[in-house]
């Protein structure tokens, strides 16, 4: 299943293996091949965008792991779906941490 790839990234993440900013650049590499002819074009480029506000505030310290992969695996469920209005609540929730989140 394509949603696990990104999971198994974030876990290597969880036991130290990788650093969040070589998680992020991982997935915003491997995301947009896997996903492509799985995800409507038009969705494609903005899941990966919203995925990647996701993995900033993994890099910031804003969310946990584990949030990390629940958002991630809910953005693309969503956009696999084809479900804009779920796709976005959850830019509006990810939108919300981003300004609630600590300015470095």
């Amino acid at each position: 299943m394509l949603a696990d790839y990104s999971d198994e990234i974030l876990s290597w993440v969880e036991t130290g293996a990788i650093k969040p900013e070589d998680a992020r650049r991982c997935l915003m590499r491997t995301l947009p091949i896997l996903y492509d002819g799985v995800i409507q074009p038009s969705l494609l480029a903005r899941v990966i965008a919203y995925i990647e506000r996701v993995l900033v505030l993994l890099e910031q310290g804003s969310i946990t792991v584990s949030e990390a992969k629940e958002d991630t695996a809910a953005l693309l469920g969503a956009a696999v779906e084809g479900d804009v209005d779920k796709l976005m609540a959850l830019r509006s929730l990810i939108g919300s941490r981003v300004e609630s989140a600590p300015h470095s």
